[in-house]
């Protein structure tokens, strides 16, 4: 006994018919089929039963045996061929495989994509750029204008394919003949050969040409942006239409601003005076300079926002912001009196310089 029950593998009764048996394989292999039933780890298994029961059961002489012994004498089904569950498919509910014929391909072939690289400026990116960007790219001839043969002569039948653009062969299986058909090599699936090839493009109905592209980049980039410019890409074959290029964006990094998202980020040196007393100060932004008020007793390390002053927001209205931190800036080359004057205001402030003291002032200026 092969301990499995056909019948209810197929949920076919026992006195069921050829066509009804194939119609419940049909509605079970459909649901199962690995190709459709990606996520279920077990498709693969389930579908491997469906065809073993199938099988037998489809076939009359399997299934008297079965039905008689509950099994069948020499049958080991040996499932290696459904590897391709593509070709089962396509038997059982259309497609190439089984009775499917080929068609002879379009000789329109569309042109493929072209990908280049953009190094813009900081601003640039900022604000935006218009860019003309040179392009090594294929263009339809104008001599034989895309047909790719020389004047005066016209393409003709592939001797290998015979005109089809397609090359078929068939295999037994279980299921019966499969065919499969894969496009020809001769003439890339074009049922046509060119015997007389245009001088010009080599046959190829196009020509390498140096072009330039001119692009609007928007203000708000980020770095590896990608920008599609339609139909600049390469051209198509016997008036199939042009591929798109794209553009990906690389920016330069700036001397004064770090980006993060749309805020800049900068420091701006500050004096010890300039922190305790209190000052207005320019400071450096992507459209100029803007004065900033420090408050008595700002502390080193505090950080100043600018409203509105980082980067515009790609595709929207508004922009992020600049922020600022101060650094002190300690002097490093002070004269006598510069020196007397400092000491003296360290001990007014309790932190004398002299000795051991560890006030302070006493480690930004006593080394």
């Amino acid at each position: 006994m092969t301990g499995k029950d056909y019948y209810a593998i197929l949920d076919v009764e026992r006195d069921a018919s050829e066509a009804q048996v194939k119609k419940a394989f049909r509605k079970a292999a459909r649901e199962h089929h690995p190709d459709v039933n990606k996520e279920n780890p077990e498709a693969e298994a389930k579908f491997k039963e469906l065809a073993e029961a199938y099988e037998v059961l489809s076939d009359a002489q399997k299934r008297q045996q079965y039905d008689q012994y509950g099994e069948v004498k020499g049958f080991n089904p040996d499932f290696s061929d459904i590897g391709n569950f593509s070709d089962v498919f396509d038997f059982f509910f259309g497609g190439q495989g089984g009775q499917g014929g080929g068609r002879r391909r379009s000789r329109s072939q569309p042109g493929a994509d072209l990908t280049t690289d953009l190094r813009l400026e900081f601003a640039d990116a900022a604000f935006g750029v218009e860019k003309v960007i040179p392009l090594d790219r294929h263009e339809v001839c104008d001599v034989c204008m895309g047909s790719g043969a020389e004047e005066g002569s016209q393409p003709g039948i592939c001797p290998d394919c015979g005109g089809t653009g397609e090359i078929r062969t068939s295999r037994q299986t279980m299921f019966g003949a499969f065919t499969t058909a894969y496009a020809c090599a001769k003439c890339a699936g074009t049922g046509e050969v060119i015997s007389d090839p245009c001088k010009n493009c080599g046959g190829d109905g196009r020509v390498l040409t140096k072009d330039t592209v001119t692009v609007d980049i928007p203000p708000g980039v980020t770095e590896n942006s990608t920008l599609r410019v339609s139909q600049k890409g390469e051209a198509g074959r016997n008036g199939g239409h042009p591929g798109d290029l794209y553009i990906i964006l690389h920016i330069s990094s700036h001397e004064l601003f770090d980006r993060r998202g749309n805020d800049i980020y900068c420091q701006l040196m500050v004096s010890f005076p300039q922190l305790a007393l209190g000052t207005e100060l320019e400071v450096e932004t992507l459209e100029g300079t803007e004065p900033v008020k420090i408050e008595a007793g700002t502390q080193p390390g505090t950080e100043m926002r600018l409203k509105g002053m980082g980067i515009p927001n790609l595709g929207r209205r508004g922009r992020g912001d600049q922020i600022i931190e101060l650094v002190a800036l300690t002097p490093t080359d002070i004269d006598a009196d510069q020196r007397k004057l400092l000491e003296e205001l360290a001990e007014s402030l309790g932190d004398p310089v002299s000795g051991k003291s560890e006030g302070i002032l006493g480690r930004l200026f006593n080394r």
